[in-house]
């Protein structure tokens, strides 16, 4: 079967953001594994490959903010097979580009929030792991901004790896 990986990379650190990845069935749109954890970007890269490779080589969409580059290029340099490059957003035109991995801006991040929206919405995603639809949950519009976003105290790494999935 063909899957995909939508990962969102942390620093690791014990009290900061979590590290978190998801893996979706291409076909059936099913999350068949997830991965959560405070690991180092260099130890998550080798788990990250690792899970790439069981689920047949599939696609891997890695944020590349901050550490997530640690990630893809630890991916590029051990000639993982399948690394997602981004596609750059212009009004309504969406064209390739040769940058590996999945940048979340002001821009794109309205992108994967409204991916993983609609396919909630549509009952296309099948969820099955509880800690997501937990923090899922505590996914909200800020009164105050406007911005969507975990509410204070939770946390946003399952949906954001999920909705870069998506």
């Amino acid at each position: 079967r063909s899957y995909l990986i939508g990962a969102d990379v942390a620093e690791g650190l014990e009290k900061g953001d979590f590290t978190a990845a998801h893996v979706i069935d291409a076909e059936s749109f099913e999350q068949v594994a997830v991965w959560w954890g405070k690991e180092e970007p260099y130890q998550f890269a080798r788990q990250l490959f690792g899970l790439g490779i069981w689920y047949n080589g599939c696609l891997i969409a890695c944020e590349r903010n901050e550490n997530g580059v640690v990630v893809i290029n630890y991916l590029r340099a051990n000639s993982y097979p399948q690394i997602y490059k981004m596609e750059k957003y212009e009004y309504e035109m969406v064209e390739d580009t040769d940058k590996l991995g999945w940048i979340t801006t002001a821009r794109s991040r309205p992108l994967i929030i409204d991916a993983l929206r609609e396919s909630v919405r549509t009952q296309a995603l099948i969820l099955n792991d509880s800690e997501t639809l937990a923090e899922m949950r505590t996914f909200i519009r800020n009164p105050r901004t406007g911005k969507i976003e975990a509410a204070i105290g939770s946390n946003d790494d399952l949906v954001m790896s999920l909705g870069i999935a998506c």
